[in-house]
């Protein structure tokens, strides 16, 4: 994130004594192709 996002949002999961419900952990990437390093 760029700008002053950042500093608005809270990158964390809330702390809980005990899980309640399964989680789902998604991290979304964007893969770049460097065929030109070759």
């Amino acid at each position: 994130m760029q700008g002053s996002t950042q500093s608005f949002w809270m990158h964390c999961v809330p702390k809980r004594l005990r899980v309640k419900e399964p989680r789902i952990n998604l991290t979304f990437r964007k893969v770049l192709n460097n065929e030109s390093a070759s």
